[in-house]
């Protein structure tokens, strides 16, 4: 009874029944200090299935834009909650020459699934445009991991005691993608909980500029031996060579780096990563289908909810998914061409 009377708070926001609010089986009925468990993942929920674009229960979400020791800028977007205080935290950084519209719909929606993501910018939102203000070895990040820690502890921040800093998950796309590598590389084991990259620069010893220009073999070796992680880009990605030759390097770079686990690898179909003008002013195929709904979003989605608010928990209906090999996993997605999958969970 009280399991349901939890549940039915949650489904009031989801404009759903109690039954169906418990569908997605939570991995504990409830945390020690009577705070209900995360929802577990589900197709559904995640948004894997049309039309994709699935708010979660944790709206409405609050941006703020905060400069940190007069130097650091963040974008934060705060889901709210009548059952909770604080929440998992996303740090996600940026492409180059990228704007924050650009990502701002998918950043929205996981806010909504209840993160506090965090948005750093190098020099500032208008100057992050220009082609060459850009970061590589993943210093924005590592302070972006330093500002939540202040921020946490600080009565004036909006996000004052608002933040899970047990469970921190790092992201990126494209150079933001690099950086999430090198950044991870970098934290200390513990420091976070896994990492997230979308289509990374290429690996060296060549690559993009500034230095250090590009990720290497070991450095994505030593990132997975401290965390989880995944590992996204599409066969019509030809951002640093034609496509399909970046989707190839990029996986000939996975394999030699002979990482141990767990981590997917995971290449997504011309098809599904096809210019579809829903994010129009922006260009959404290949190289930049992590801008669309689907289908990157909804697994960077399944990730963060597992080991953001399911403890990476084996129970959980996250791991099967993003893990697994049953209906609903990620190794039988039709959108995806290739994966491959170590050590996975």
């Amino acid at each position: 009874m009280a399991r349901c009377a939890a549940a039915a708070s949650l489904a009031c926001a989801l404009l759903v029944s109690c039954s169906a609010a418990l569908r997605p089986v939570p991995a504990k009925d409830e945390l020690s200090n009577g705070t209900p468990a995360w929802p577990d993942c589900s197709p559904e929920t995640d948004g894997h299935l049309a039309p994709h674009n699935r708010t979660g229960p944790f709206t409405p979400v609050t941006f703020n834009d905060i400069t940190w020791q007069n130097k650091y800028r963040y974008y934060t977007l705060l889901p709210t909650s009548s059952e909770r205080s604080i929440f998992p935290v996303l740090i996600f950084m940026h492409g180059s020459a990228s704007v924050y519209e650009m990502y701002s719909p998918n950043l929205e929606m996981y806010a909504s699934q209840g993160f506090v993501v965090i948005y750093p910018f190098i020099e500032g939102p208008k100057q992050d445009h220009n082609w060459w203000v850009t970061n590589t070895n993943g210093d924005y990040i590592v302070k972006g991991v330093d500002y939540i820690k202040t921020a946490n502890g600080n009565l004036s921040s909006p996000l004052y005691q608002k933040l899970d800093l047990t469970n921190v998950i790092i992201a990126g796309h494209s150079m933001g993608g690099t950086c999430s590598i090198m950044a991870a590389k970098r934290l200390p084991s513990g420091a976070v909980k896994a990492a997230i990259t979308q289509h990374p620069g290429i690996c060296g010893p060549f690559g993009p500029p500034p230095s250090p220009s590009t990720w290497m073999e070991t450095d994505l070796r030593e990132a997975n031996l401290k965390f989880p992680m995944v590992f996204m880009t599409a066969t019509n990605d030809g951002a640093f060579w034609p496509a399909p030759q970046t989707a190839e390097h990029e996986l000939g770079c996975f394999k030699g780096a002979n990482v141990t686990g767990p981590i997917a690898f995971v290449q997504y179909t011309t098809d599904s990563c096809k210019e579809d003008h829903a994010r129009d002013p922006y260009a959404d195929e290949g190289h930049t289908c992590a801008f669309k709904i689907a289908p990157e979003t909804p697994w960077v989605t399944t990730a963060i909810k597992l080991y953001g608010q399911q403890d990476g928990s084996k129970t959980s209906r996250c791991y099967s998914m993003l893990w697994g090999e049953g209906e609903g996993s990620l190794r039988r997605d039709a959108n995806v061409e290739k994966s491959l999958i170590v050590n996975g969970g």
